[in-house]
């Protein structure tokens, strides 16, 4: 409404409505004839049948307008004065309770040194609260914007250490997307690459096309289409065939060697026995010292007397 009335002097608009005013009556019809005049070129109808022409005063919300200016409609207070005051203990709480007093206490704590409360922030003024405070108004409106957002970027600096960029998905790989409304994941497949940067056109085992974010779309490492092998002349394919055939050849042959240090004969440790050694067995976590056996850590393992001939 204040879009339309722009170059009309003399009117104001209320809601829906148009109200037009002016010093003498000179002065009212010739805003009057204006606004006719602006309401014709933009369109603008209104209902004869609900205008009211040269009115001492009209009345809007329970003000009154008129020559001495605005004041309260006496009808309307009259009807709050007569109204009846009703108790509901239901509300009550819901009304005065604790958890109102609990946000407005948290709404009008200043974020900190520099910056004022989030309901200062928002209405622009100070809110009272419980706290006793001279409600003084603030016009470090550039000082607190600009604090605002360097406390922002450093929040998202933060927040962003451990953010990594996603890898690129191809066309054809397999994938797995995550459904916005349950949370589940389902098979798809890639379609191609939007415009849009981390978008991504993909297709459903149903035949359905989605348009996903890279933050919805999994990789399968598994079904990841795989990469054509660097071509290589014939000689040097040979000569790397050859190379890694002797180095498989070398590897097998030296795990069948077992290593000394990892294996140890087991003897009879009992005094006087004169047993062979037996087979070569791999003992790795323990070690033979002064007919003892000690774990790799040093402790002395002694075996159950039950195990012991006397």
């Amino acid at each position: 409404m204040d879009q339309l009335l722009e170059g009309c002097p003399g009117t104001l608009g209320i809601s829906d409505d148009v109200c037009v005013f002016g010093r003498t009556e000179e002065e009212h019809d010739n805003n009057l004839l204006r606004l006719m005049e602006v309401s014709r070129a933009k369109g603008l109808v209104f209902n004869s049948a609900k205008c009211s022409i040269k009115k001492p005063q009209i009345g809007f919300y329970g003000l009154i307008w008129d020559e001495r200016g605005v004041h309260p409609d006496p009808a309307k207070c009259d009807n709050i004065k007569e109204k009846t005051c009703t108790y509901n203990s239901e509300r009550t709480p819901t009304i005065s309770g604790h958890d109102s007093l609990a946000l407005l206490s948290l709404r009008t704590t200043p974020i900190d040194n520099l910056l004022p409360s989030p309901a200062e922030l928002l209405f622009n003024r100070k809110v009272q609260s419980q706290v006793p405070h001279i409600l003084r108004h603030s016009n470090r409106s550039e000082d607190i914007r600009q604090h605002l957002q360097q406390k922002q970027s450093v929040q998202k600096a933060y927040f962003d250490r451990q953010a990594r960029e996603l890898p690129p998905l191809l066309e054809h790989q397999q994938v797995s997307v995550q459904d916005t409304n349950t949370g589940l994941w389902s098979p798809a497949t890639i379609v191609k690459e939007t415009e849009e940067p981390r978008r991504y056109l993909i297709e459903t085992p149903d035949g359905t096309t989605l348009r996903r974010n890279r933050l919805h779309l999994k990789d399968s490492a598994r079904t990841r289409p795989a990469k054509p092998p660097p071509q290589a002349d014939d000689d040097e394919a040979g000569d790397s065939a050859a190379s890694a055939t002797e180095g498989e050849s070398v590897c097998r042959s030296s795990d069948s060697i077992p290593d000394p240090q990892a294996t140890e004969y087991i003897t009879d440790l009992r005094p006087g026995s004169s047993n062979p050694p037996g087979p070569m067995i791999e003992k790795p976590s323990t070690s033979v010292r002064n007919n003892r056996l000690h774990t790799r850590s040093g402790r002395t393992i002694k075996p159950p007397k039950r195990y012991v001939d006397e």
